[in-house]
């Protein structure tokens, strides 16, 4: 597959997302789609579909197909291996987001709080609930394995070596996520790592749902408590970031013992598909 990542270059597809972010917005303010849908359509078009669009014709170029990023798994994951990926997955990221929204809001002024107060208090419509469920836990997982794993893992791979690949296309993918970039980039290292053992994106999907699923249950949890946003005017400073600490140190405590039990698979193997 290495003719495919010879050709199909970073730059592109960025190109690809801008445009079609700058034409998709511009198109839903003509046909005046209402304000709460344009977020959610531009995003799955600009940062979705057409890179997996542009990545899907590449792959034909050289014979290829999507479905060959998802042929049988070369090795078996057990229940305690899913189990215990998506507790820790979630208690790092957990961990991370907390002590990062804690910091952050530190520097905020009042009215810019209320502001973001106010909004989380704003009840969406059934329509967008039900789409924001589909996207995070079906379309993000597939769409964003085929994306970061597929093609940006393979790519940086192809141009700095597979650890470097594991590496960069993991930051890319927790810069994608924005104030949850620390627990996204770890979560990216482990789904290259299993990428690269199972040789398959099959496994990584299935665990990047179920751990959207998790994450979005628990933010449902938060909003139906009282909790979320609010807890950072409920907490203290201090109190924030000492639990946020608790959380980030055992999940990566899983963490190094997972990279360091499987980081052979990278130094023994290229990208998975060949």
């Amino acid at each position: 597959m290495n003719y495919v990542f010879q050709d199909a270059k970073t730059r592109w597809i960025i190109l690809w997302s801008v445009l079609a972010f700058i034409g998709v917005s511009i198109v839903l303010m003509i046909i005046r789609i209402p304000l709460e849908y344009r977020p959610i359509i531009t995003s799955f078009v600009a940062l979705y579909l057409i890179p997996l669009l542009w990545f899907r014709a590449k792959l034909q170029d050289e014979d290829y197909q999507l479905k060959d990023l998802f042929r049988k798994s070369e090795s078996s994951f057990s229940a305690k291996n899913y189990s215990s990926a998506i507790v820790f997955m979630t208690l790092y990221s957990l961990g991370a987001i907390t002590i990062v929204t804690a910091i952050l809001w530190q520097f905020l002024s009042e009215s810019t709080r209320s502001f973001i107060l106010e909004i989380n208090e704003v009840e969406l419509t059934l329509m967008i609930l039900l789409l924001n469920l589909v996207i995070t836990i079906v379309v993000a997982p597939i769409f964003e394995e085929i994306i970061f794993r597929g093609f940006l893992f393979g790519r940086m791979s192809y141009k700095f070596g597979v650890t470097k690949g594991v590496i960069i296309s993991s930051v890319l993918f927790g810069l994608l996520h924005g104030p949850n970039f620390i627990g996204a980039t770890l979560t990216g290292i482990i789904l290259c790592l299993i990428f690269i053992k199972t040789g398959s994106l099959i496994i990584p999907v299935i665990l990047h749902m179920i751990y959207n699923i998790f994450a979005y249950a628990t933010e449902i949890v938060q909003v139906n408590l009282g909790f979320g946003v609010h807890l950072l005017e409920e907490l203290n400073f201090t109190t924030l970031v000492l639990i946020g600490a608790i959380l980030l140190t055992i999940g990566l405590f899983w963490f190094i013992y997972f990279s360091r039990n499987n980081w052979s698979y990278v130094r023994a193997n290229q990208f998975p598909i060949d």
